[in-house]
Formats: structure tokens, C-alpha cells, sequence
């Protein structure tokens, strides 16, 4: 009980930590429209309340207004290039720079505010001085309007600054993944965990805005492997934060429909389940729960397996790509995914908690909900989850004789609950002919001698 509850009490901080980490990002994104009304805010006061004075000659600071904003644009220019061409493993950030919208208007607005003075100063020095009454408002305007280009500048600096620091961050994704196998190679686990998090983070509602969504595949696809290796290790504290982060990237993944969405940059690509991100993260969840449940991996001294995390991953980004209408063809490998692992736990009689079947309980339930969840828009997707649960249900009769009775009275009591003892028994016919079309993936799914047949007849007999 002890440790169970350190992990929570970890958990916690992190997803605090986590929050604290949104909160600062939102605050970021702000700052842009903070420089701007401020500008606006300046310029308001300065054209009424600080008029321009007559008989005063302005050139001089329209002249000095324009230095002024060069040189600072000149240093700024020298330090992002410096910083852009500073390289981590051979990698650097200067193509990601001049892609960037945000970057590349400050530099547009130096532009402009460099030569708007200069511009000025070709008008009537009559004008500039302001002895031109009929004038004088437009004198007041253009130099009202340079001097607020300063203020301007300066204030975006911050907001810049932080673009480029986090360009810089989106930079380090693969020397971070290379990091993290140079650190597992050590076995440094703190520094792999700092790594996941990083990535984790990197992944975010932050990065989807930043039009940098495009390179989502490459965190997903590192930490699969991440995953994989400290699985192999049999570091569960570690498997679970990858399988927990993996499941954070899949809902923002998901909430912002990257579903084989950059298709239109490779056409030469006619699979478009090549490019869903989506499902890139459901086979991540897959194969790392896969792995957990095949090493029996347990979180602290209770029998709590690490598959349950992928399990639970894998319903909750299957039923929010339902809500959001991702396509089908996606959407499938959350069930098939919950399946196979909790074939996998049955094969292994990995338990839950002291439940011998309390893991297949979960991946029941899980298998339920998705087939409920889609009948509405993806009956595709319900006809297959109530098949797979009549095939998890034969694997319980293989791998649990001696309680598959209680598996098969819960089973309908669970199916009675939620109103789905039809969508279930009307897929018995299916489910045979769909084991019977996938022998050739033995592999994935082991052999059924009569346990499909045994189980059908027990649960008719309850």
C-alpha cells in the first residue's frame, strides 16, 4: 500500500508539474497581443496627449529612430543566426527558423520600421516641423507612428526571443531520442525519465499550434522505442511514464485530428495510414503494452500489471477518435490493440490486483465501451470490438479453465448493464469466420483448438 501510494503521490507532481508547464505556455502565446496593444495603447497616447510641438525640427529623430531600430535588428539578426547555426549532433535549427510565420514578420515589421522614417523625411520640412497647420496632423501621424515603432520593437523582443528558444527546443527532438539511448545503454534511468518528459512535452497542445505538428511522428516514433528498450530492462517506473505520455500525445494528437492529414506533401504516398499520427500512437501503445504484459511487468509490490496503462491508453484515444470522427481504417487499431494485449495476459496469466482474470476484466470492459461508443457513426467498429470479445472470451477458456465460468457471468452481467447483450450475441457467427479468415497471422493470434465452441456453449448454458 505504501509503494501504491508513492506512485500516486509521483504521478501527481507530475501532472503538476505538467500543468504548471500549459499554464507558462499560455501565458507565452499571449505576449504577442500584449506587444501589440501596448503599441496601440502608446501610440493613442502620444498622437493626443504628447502632440507634436511646432517650430521644432524632427528630422534628427526620425534619423535616429531609424538607427536606432536597425542596429537592434542587426543584433538581433547576428544572434539568431549564431544560435540557429550552433549544432547538437549535427542538427540545426535555422531551416526550422525561416519557416517560422512569427519569425519571419518581426523581421518584415524591422524592415518596414527601418525605412518608414527614412520615407518621412522626404516630405515638406514645413510638414515636420508642424509651421504646415493644414499639415500638422499628418506630422503628428508619421512621427507619432515612428516612435511607437521603437516602443514596438523593443517590446517584441521578449515574445521573440521565447520563439526562437522554443524553435531551438523543437531542434533537439532527435538528439533527445539519441540521448535516451545513450542513456539507456548506461543505464541512467533519471536521465531518461528528464528525456520522456521533455519529448512528452514537446508534443503538447504547444507544439500542434506551432504548425510544427509535422514532426509529432518523430517523438511518437522514439518513444516506441524508448519504450520498448526500458521494457526489455524491466524498468516499470519508466514503462509507465512512456506509456502515460504516449497516451497524453495521443489525445491532443486526436483532439487536433492528425490523421494522415499532411498527406498532400508526400503524393508519391498512396497509403494514407502512413501519415496518420494517430495511429502511430496506437501502435506504440500496442506493442509497448505487448512487450509489458509478455515480461509480466508489475507497478509496485500489488499485482498491477503495466499492460493495464496500454490497455486504458488505447480505450481512451479509441473513443475520443470516435468522438472526433477520425477515419475507421484508424480508429480499428484501438480495439485490435486492446485484443491482443489481453490475449497476451492470457497467455501469460498475468492477473490484476489478485484477480487471476481481473486484467481481462479490464481489457473486457475496454472492448465494450469502444464497441458502444461507435455505434452511431462507425458500426464497422462495433461489429469488430464485440467479435474480439468473443475471441478474448475463447482465450480466457484456453488459459483460464477454472474460471472461465465467472468470466462468462460477468461477462453478462457487464453486457446486460450496458445494454449490449444483442450487439454481442449477434456477432457470434462473425467472430468464427473472422478466426477462420486470420490463420495465417498465427502469429498475432496463437491457436484455438475447441475453446471457441466450449465457451460458446458455456455461456448459452448460464
Amino acid at each position: 500500500m505504501k509503494n501504491v501510494l508513492v506512485v500516486n503521490i509521483n504521478h501527481l507532481l507530475e501532472e503538476g508539474k505538467k500543468n504548471v508547464s500549459l499554464f507558462y505556455g499560455e501565458i507565452l502565446r499571449h505576449l504577442w497581443a500584449f506587444c501589440i496593444i501596448t503599441a496601440i495603447f502608446f501610440w493613442l497616447f502620444i498622437y493626443f496627449l504628447l502632440p507634436l510641438s511646432q517650430g521644432n525640427n524632427n528630422s534628427d529623430l526620425l534619423v535616429s529612430i531609424s538607427v536606432l531600430l536597425a542596429t537592434v535588428f542587426a543584433l538581433v539578426l547576428t544572434g539568431t543566426t549564431v544560435l540557429a547555426q550552433i549544432p547538437k549532433r549535427g542538427y540545426k535549427a535555422m531551416g526550422s527558423l525561416l519557416h517560422n510565420k512569427k519569425i519571419i514578420s518581426v523581421y518584415i515589421f524591422f524592415f518596414a520600421a527601418i525605412i518608414y522614417p527614412l520615407l518621412v523625411l522626404k516630405t515638406d520640412i514645413n510638414v515636420l516641423s508642424g509651421f504646415d497647420v493644414k499639415n500638422s496632423t499628418v506630422a503628428n501621424l508619421n512621427i507619432t507612428t515612428s516612435i511607437t515603432t521603437v516602443i514596438f520593437g523593443i517590446l517584441v523582443l521578449i515574445p521573440y526571443s521565447l520563439e526562437i528558444l522554443k524553435i531551438a527546443n523543437y531542434n533537439t527532438i532527435l538528439p533527445l531520442i539519441q540521448d535516451a539511448e545513450d542513456a539507456i545503454n548506461e543505464n541512467k534511468q533519471g536521465a531518461i525519465k528528464k528525456i520522456i518528459n521533455k519529448l512528452s512535452y514537446l508534443a503538447g497542445k504547444d507544439f500542434i499550434e506551432h504548425n510544427y505538428d509535422y514532426k509529432v511522428n518523430f517523438i511518437i516514433n522514439g518513444l516506441h522505442d524508448i519504450g520498448m528498450k526500458t521494457t526489455e530492462k524491466e524498468w516499470v517506473d519508466l514503462t509507465v511514464n512512456i506509456l502515460r505520455r504516449l497516451t497524453e500525445i495521443g489525445e491532443t494528437v486526436v483532439k487536433n485530428k492528425l490523421d494522415g492529414i499532411r498527406l498532400e506533401r508526400f503524393v508519391f504516398i498512396h497509403n494514407e495510414m502512413f501519415l496518420s499520427e494517430t495511429k502511430d500512437i496506437l501502435d506504440a501503445l500496442t506493442e509497448v503494452g505487448l512487450k509489458a504484459a509478455d515480461k509480466k511487468l508489475i507497478n509496485g509490490t500489488v499485482e498491477f500489471p503495466v499492460a493495464f496503462y496500454a490497455i486504458e491508453g488505447l480505450q481512451n484515444i479509441g473513443v475520443k477518435a470516435i468522438d472526433n470522427k477520425l477515419s475507421v481504417d484508424t480508429i480499428r487499431f484501438s480495439p485490435i490493440g486492446i485484443l491482443r494485449i489481453g490475449i497476451k495476459a492470457a497467455e501469460k496469466n498475468l492477473g490484476m490486483l489478485g484477480d487471476p482474470i481481473g486484467l481481462l476484466e479490464e481489457t473486457r470492459n475496454s472492448l465494450i465501451e469502444i464497441g458502444i461508443k461507435a455505434q452511431a457513426n462507425f458500426k464497422e467498429i462495433t461489429h469488430s470490438s464485440m467479435q474480439y470479445l468473443w475471441i478474448l472470451s475463447a482465450y480466457v477458456q484456453k488459459c483460464h479453465p477454472a474460471d472461465t465460468e465467472i468470466w462468462a457471468r460477468n461477462l453478462k452481467v457487464k453486457l446486460e448493464e450496458t445494454d449490449a447483450t444483442d450487439l454481442f450475441e449477434n456477432e457470434l457467427e462473425d467472430a468464427k469466420k473472422y478466426l477462420e479468415n486470420i490463420k495465417q497471422f498465427q502469429k498475432i493470434f496463437p491457436n484455438l483448438g475447441n475453446e471457441f465452441a466450449d465457451f460458446e456453449s458455456l455461456y448459452r448454458a448460464i
